[in-house]
């Protein structure tokens, strides 16, 4: 092979199912010093900073240790190499056939990768395998295998975006990998984006971190993938005075109110740092998962709005265990609270379910699920109690004994007046008395009106209704203005949640072209809440095999989403209205763009 063929690097891009190879030049371009993993989230397994952490393990902490000068490799001071920090790898190092006979045998002194015994002059060096070029024409390896330049012993998987040993058969076990296969499902992209090399070199020291620099609030760093593969490395935000967390709690309450969430829900704030917080910068989500998580230490978040919430069943531990518990530890240590609206965002007018009816025109609505004010609110009492008396003189002693527990109740139980009295009198010369109360009044009232005899001539006890709150509730039931056909509804569905897919199972009696009168929506999983309701069409996330037959059955035909696709899109209209009544310039609010539907259609 000629010299020249040595600094050649085959680059595959990946058009219409064919290869092709880049020039010489363009390709010594792209396997050049390229932007640092960690600022584009597009890292190596191996690409992690050593934690400290990782001592406490029982099968580390005898031979673990930090290496010198170098934040991202450890030390094994048994063996006396350098490895990569990475738990997984040194677990497995822990657990190599060669680290236990030096366990065994510590008199053996392993040094730069050569082991020697006492007193033997022979040395046994660690046999290595070598990239062949050979692989980039092989079929199996071509569409994702890229050779690193200035290392023969590693290669780069551009799928999976991960650096891999340059073995035949550890290249064979990779594409077999559930996680490469998912990853070449997901398309190679279709230009190599760059990378930093430079660490797989032993002799690499990292850069000096200027700390004035990574403390900047003005310009955060971060990286995304959006869909045409390309890659944003800076986001600027706003310099903002910053807002107090109960004043912007106190903000979020107002617009979705807690009371209107459903009883088995988990709304409000669900984490709270101990030391008082200033929040500058916000960010949206519907699910809070590792890589939100990720975003949100990327871009200084200090307060994350989870629609759904990451605590919904009760928590018996915090360890690292689970994904969750890690996410909340995480959230914890780095002062980061955690917001949950949930189903109270459903219900309020203006929230996610009328977002989802203005897909199909002008329309009258209204709520599925009727919702109440709240009950526990100031001036609302739930009990109405009547007395007839016949003497005026009477009532006196009577209303005397209430005033007393209204004082008792009001000094150290109630904040607000429990007891209301309105005293009118009647055509008859006695005294009708009517007395407002709650339900752990109730009883006291009663007892205290039995002492007096005259009192119980005549007594009734009236419960009382939270009244209804106009346009406020679980789902929407609109009556459209004008009719649609079935198709339209189809695709002004997808185009308003910016999907290309829906799933949709037609009613027998229903064609695509059968004209549309009313639709039935109802965010996330709606079974529960349109079962029963009377409309052409109903529009949710998910529902059962069994609840889609009995609805199509029942003479409606059902459009599915998704889960989350029917709440995704309503996050950058609230991040306006949080951002007109907080302010501008007071906190950032940011969409997160890495915040998904699990689920995708291949």
């Amino acid at each position: 092979m000629e010299e020249s063929s040595s600094l050649e690097l085959s680059v595959a891009v990946i058009s219409n199912g064919q290869q092709e190879i880049e020039s010489e030049g363009e390709t010594a371009q792209i396997a050049g010093k390229l932007v640092d993993c960690a600022a584009i989230k597009l890292k190596s397994a191996y690409r992690q900073k050593y934690k400290r952490s990782w001592e406490l393990d029982a099968l580390l902490r005898d031979w673990l240790s930090p290496f010198a000068g170098d934040q991202y490799a450890a030390y094994c001071r048994v063996c006396h190499c350098k490895l990569h920090a990475h738990k997984k790898g040194l677990l497995a190092h822990a657990k190599s056939s060669k680290h236990k006979k030096h366990v065994l045998n510590p008199e053996q002194e392993v040094i730069n990768g050569e082991v020697s015994e006492a007193g033997d002059t022979s040395s046994k060096k660690t046999k290595k395998s070598h990239f062949n070029p050979q692989w980039l024409d092989d079929p199996l390896f071509s569409p994702w295998l890229r050779r690193i330049p200035n290392n023969n012993s590693k290669a780069l998987c551009v799928a999976c975006r991960s650096v891999i040993t340059a073995g035949r058969s550890e290249l064979i076990k990779h594409s077999q990998a559930a996680k490469h296969k998912k990853a070449i499902v997901d398309g190679v992209p279709d230009n190599l984006p760059d990378f930093d090399f430079d660490w797989l070199d032993p002799s690499y020291v990292p850069p000096a971190i200027n700390s004035s620099t990574s403390m900047s609030v003005s310009v955060v760093t971060y990286s995304n993938v959006n869909s045409t593969n390309q890659i944003n490395t800076t986001m600027p935000l706003v310099e903002t005075t910053g807002i107090n967390l109960p004043e912007i709690i106190s903000h979020l309450q107002e617009m979705a109110p807690l009371h209107l969430a459903e009883e088995w829900d988990n709304v409000g704030l669900l984490v709270e740092p101990t030391l008082p917080l200033k929040v500058h910068n916000v960010l949206l989500t519907i699910d809070l998962t590792e890589k939100v998580l990720e975003e949100a230490l990327k871009k200084k978040v200090n307060l994350i709005i989870s629609y759904h919430p990451p605590i919904f069943k009760p928590l018996k531990s915090l360890t690292t265990k689970g994904w969750k518990e890690k996410i909340l530890i995480t959230c914890i240590e780095n002062h980061i609270a955690i917001y949950s609206p949930h189903t109270a965002l459903d219900a309020v007018k203006g929230g996610i379910n009328d977002w989802l009816i203005a897909a199909y025109g002008e329309s009258q609505s209204n709520p599925i699920k009727q919702s109440y004010a709240d009950p526990k609110g100031a001036g609302h009492f739930s009990n109405c109690l009547d007395v007839l008396v016949s003497e005026g003189n009477e009532i006196t002693n009577a209303l005397s004994g209430l005033e007393n527990v209204i004082l008792t109740v009001k000094r150290f139980v109630f904040r607000i007046e429990t007891i209301i009295k309105m005293v009118f009198s009647n055509e008859y010369g006695g005294c009708d008395v009517r007395i407002c109360c709650d339900d752990r009044t109730l009883a006291k009232v009663v007892d205290i009106l039995s002492q007096h005899p005259v009192a119980q001539l005549c007594s009734r006890i009236t419960k009382l209704q939270p009244p209804p709150l106009p346009g406020q509730g679980m789902g929407r039931l609109c009556n459209l203005m004008e009719p649609l056909p079935l198709y339209e509804v189809v695709h002004r569905t997808k185009q308003h949640i910016d999907q290309t897919h829906v799933r949709l199972a037609l009613s027998p009696r229903h064609t695509r072209d059968t004209k549309v009168h009313s639709i039935a929506v109802c965010a996330g999983s709606g079974a529960s809440v349109l079962r029963g309701v009377k409309a052409d069409v109903f529009v949710t996330g998910e529902m059962s095999h069994h609840e889609v037959l009995d609805t199509i059955h029942s003479g409606s035909s059902v459009i599915l989403c998704e889960h989350s696709n029917t709440e995704r899109g309503y996050l950058k209209n609230w991040a306006e209205e949080l951002k007109t009544m907080l302010g501008h310039q007071t906190v950032n609010i940011i969409v997160s763009e890495v915040d998904k539907d699990p689920l995708r259609v291949v």
